[in-house]
């Protein structure tokens, strides 16, 4: 249902009864939200009749609709009574008591003032001065209160004495003035003039608070400025004249400091501006001693004379001997004529024949570089170290104090070490005997232990043990005759963990379980082809390129049952086997990988039947 708007009912909003009224006045309660009415000196909430509801408070029209139902609309606030077919808006009158309303009468124009002092007391008064609302003045009699109101004045008057004026209002009351005005005795704050306010012009050397007129001012300058010449007659014009130095005296001062006196000046640096006419010396040639010219006459002189350097005489030269130039003891003979002198016989003596030389004592000044030898190192032979490429091939060696044993150990992600490519497999270990762990697999430090299961640092074995704990190097191994049952497991891995079995012989074990015991087969190019005694051995590929390791046919090599070929990547070259003509090469889950993830990583063969193998290890597919 939509909304209607009636005239209003004009009802005052009050959070409690008034404590007077009259049978049939009506308010509403701001607290309860409910109309209430006066009747029989009481106060009654109005539709109790009907269910006494409190208004409904919402921003929509009320999903019921009751006739005489009250609803507060939170969106425009105003309350609203349905009247059975809408929503009536009803007013609320101004906050105060509950009075009679409008008084009866007037007229077009007046409006309602209080009369009196006594409560609802009203009348009807004229506006003076225009009709319609119109610029005009209130006639009031008694006292009236103006607080923060503009008085507009214009052409109307303000009637009264000046007595009643200035006790009922302040100047602060005044906002503002139309119309031409006269202050006396009155103080403008910080006012604002317009157009061209005139004020009297003080006498001039007038020194107080007066305000000063541009007569005033005009007059002022011009006594500054007297009889000075034009081009003088301003500030600026003197500032340039002096130069704009505000410390001009100082300025002159210094200059005239520097000047010398006309009797007995002391000069000093350099001076200048005298000639040498003005000192009587104008036909002398400005030249030290050592620069001075040889004079027309000396030259004449000198012209006659042999030179010092490579003189040419002429004539027959007489007088001078070989003793004179510093050759008293030389002979005359030529150079091809010459002896040979003691001195130099002496020295050819020690010197060797080019041709044939024999050299006595220790020679020197001959350099390994001289005679093609700049890489030798000068070492015997029983102290020539050990080269990069002879220690490269040692280090897959085994050292004479060593077992016959190594262990290969790197990782199958995180879920599980490979032991010599065995996922967990069982390490055997006899007392007394050294081994060797290659470990290489990193993040995964590798721990021997007593217990079983994840990584305790608690129960970490490490006597007879160098190197446990590493991820990437190796683990010497040589344990005493009272070694417990060990294990080992990876420090951050509980998955990665087997068993190492102790015994003070376990020959027989390692027989049957370390089959991959062997010698290492280094193979340094690309391709290889597996033989025989490779089941025996380990395939170690050393080269940077890519290399392919291909498995013949038992045509071709007749392989034992059970025979076990294991092939490590060595170099940085990844290691692809292939199958030869009619092998069956079985992967992990026949997934074709047959190619080694990483340098250092192990692949291993198993011969499950005649030309059928399994290979496992840490594989990729090619």
């Amino acid at each position: 249902m939509s909304k209607k708007f009636k005239v209003p009912l004009n009802l005052v909003g009050l959070a409690n009864d008034p404590g007077s009224a009259a049978n049939g006045d009506l308010y509403f309660n701001t607290s309860t939200n409910k109309v209430r009415y006066y009747t029989q000196n009481a106060w009654q909430d109005l539709g109790a009749a009907v269910g006494g509801a409190a208004a409904e408070v919402s921003t929509t029209i009320p999903a019921t609709e009751t006739e005489g139902k009250f609803w507060y609309d939170n969106d425009d606030a105003k309350l609203y009574v349905y009247d059975g077919t809408y929503w009536v808006q009803v007013s609320l009158g101004p906050v105060g008591p509950v009075g009679p309303g409008v008084p009866e009468g007037g007229t077009t124009g007046q409006v309602l003032i209080k009369s009196s002092n006594n409560d609802y007391a009203t009348s009807w008064s004229t506006i003076e001065g225009g009709s319609g609302g119109g610029a005009g003045s209130v006639t009031e009699t008694g006292t009236q209160t103006l607080t923060n109101k503009t008085i507009a004045l214009g052409s109307n008057t303000i009637t009264g004495t000046l007595a009643n004026f200035n006790t009922a209002l302040t100047d602060a009351d005044f906002v503002s003035l139309t119309g031409s005005e006269t202050l006396t005795n009155k103080t403008l704050t910080s006012p604002t003039l317009t157009g061209t306010p005139i004020a009297p012009t003080a006498a001039a050397a007038t020194n107080t608070t007066q305000i000063a007129t541009t007569a005033f001012v005009k007059t002022a300058v011009d006594n500054l400025v007297a009889s000075a010449p034009g081009t003088l007659d301003t500030l600026n014009e003197l500032a340039t004249a002096l130069g704009n130095d505000a410390n001009f005296s100082t300025t002159i001062t210094n200059s005239l400091s520097l000047k010398a006196p006309i009797a007995s000046p002391t000069f000093t640096g350099t001076v200048s501006g005298i000639t040498k006419t003005m000192v009587g010396l104008n036909n002398v040639d400005n030249t030290s001693d050592d620069n001075k010219p040889v004079s027309t006459a000396t030259q004449l002189e000198l012209n006659l004379k042999a030179p010092l350097a490579s003189p040419t005489f002429t004539g027959t030269v007489s007088g001078i001997s070989k003793s004179m130039v510093g050759l008293g003891n030389v002979d005359n003979t030529s150079d091809s004529s010459k002896p040979i002198s003691t001195a130099t016989q002496t020295a050819l003596d020690l010197k060797a024949n080019i041709a044939s030389p024999t050299f006595t004592g220790t020679v020197s000044g001959i350099t390994a570089t001289m005679v093609g030898l700049g890489n030798v190192n000068n070492t015997s032979d029983a102290n020539k170290p050990v080269s990069t490429a002879t220690q490269t091939a040692l280090d897959f060696k085994l050292d004479t104090a060593d077992p016959a044993v190594d262990y290969y150990v790197t990782n199958s992600g995180s879920g599980a070490y490979l032991v010599n490519g065995v996922s967990n497999g069982t390490i055997y270990f006899e007392r007394g005997k050294k081994y060797r762990i290659h470990v290489n697999a990193s993040g995964h430090p590798f721990w021997i232990q007593t217990v079983s299961g994840g990584y305790s640092s608690a129960n970490v074995y490490t006597t007879g043990i160098t190197g446990s704990g590493t991820q990437s190097g190796h683990i010497i191994v040589e344990l005493p005759q009272n070694a417990p049952q060990l294990y080992y497991a990876c420090q951050y891995h509980s998955s990665m963990a087997g068993s190492i079995v102790t015994g003070t012989s376990v020959g027989s074990q390692l027989e049957t379980k370390a089959t991959f015991v062997s010698p290492i087969n280094i193979v340094a190019g690309t391709t290889y082809t597996l033989v025989a005694n490779d089941h025996k051995e380990t395939v170690l590929c050393t080269s940077a390129a890519a290399v392919t390791v291909t498995i013949p046919p038992q045509s071709s090599v007749p392989w034992p049952a059970g025979s076990i070929v294991t092939i490590i990547q060595g170099g940085t070259g990844q290691v692809t086997v292939a199958a030869g003509s009619g092998v069956t090469l079985h992967t992990q889950g026949n997934s074709n990988a047959r190619k080694t993830r990483y340098q250092h990583q192990i692949a291993s063969l198993y011969r499950t039947s005649e030309n059928t193998w399994m290979i496992t290890g840490d594989l990729v597919i090619p």
